[in-house]
């Protein structure tokens, strides 16, 4: 079976053939799971691993590789996906969650604490544009630690550029810091007062291969 039937099957097995009931036991709207069912909303990775983690099902229910039930909570850390809401002269941010297409992707608790990140400083945001291709593609999930904000020679951050949230790459050159873009069509921008650093980019999660 694919993951839709799959799906289709929890639901009459476990919840009565009733998707109201599974959606807000998974804390999901009736018409996102409606959505997955008649493949109008792609039931991708990241909604699997969540329904999963919610239910107990085990890592692999959706792919037939059924694992051990796991407590939720207990084992994974959830990290929201958000919008970045910046200003031009504010020295700071907000985020926005993201309302019926926000799915969170997970981290094994043990991973966090071994990197030392804290769950509370991370989030996960879409790359849109096409400046960091090919490290990062339109599209591609990655996952900010607003807790790194002191500027690293070569590595990956989240800035607020004049108002504007984008993703470059940092280079020290002759005393100054520049936002690089791996796409050599975008020309660099110096991170000068115009540049708040709001994290660095730490995860990422892409479908391209």
């Amino acid at each position: 079976m694919d993951r839709k039937e799959i799906l289709r099957a929890l639901i009459r097995d476990r919840f009565g053939n009733s998707q109201a009931t599974f959606a807000t036991a998974i804390g999901r709207s009736a018409a996102q799971v409606n959505q997955w069912l008649q493949g109008v909303r792609k039931f991708g990775d990241a909604s699997a691993r969540r329904i999963e983690i919610k239910l107990g099902l085990g890592q692999g229910y959706f792919d037939g590789a059924v694992e051990e039930p796991v407590e939720p909570g207990a084992d994974f850390v959830e990290v929201s996906r958000v919008q970045l809401a910046v200003e031009a002269g504010v020295t700071g941010f907000h985020v926005q969650q993201l309302d019926g297409n926000g799915d969170p992707i997970f981290f094994r608790r043990d991973y966090l604490e071994k990197k030392g990140w804290k769950a509370g400083s991370l989030c996960a945001i879409r790359v849109s544009g096409d400046s960091m291709e090919p490290a990062l593609y339109p599209g591609d999930l990655v996952v900010i630690n607003a807790a790194l904000t002191d500027p690293v020679d070569g590595e990956v951050f989240a800035v607020n550029y004049e108002g504007q949230p984008v993703i470059k790459r940092l280079r020290r050159d002759a005393g100054a810091w520049w936002l690089d873009s791996d796409n050599p069509r975008h020309k660099p921008k110096l991170c000068d007062e115009n540049a708040l650093i709001i994290g660095r980019v730490v995860y990422k999660q892409s479908e391209r291969i």
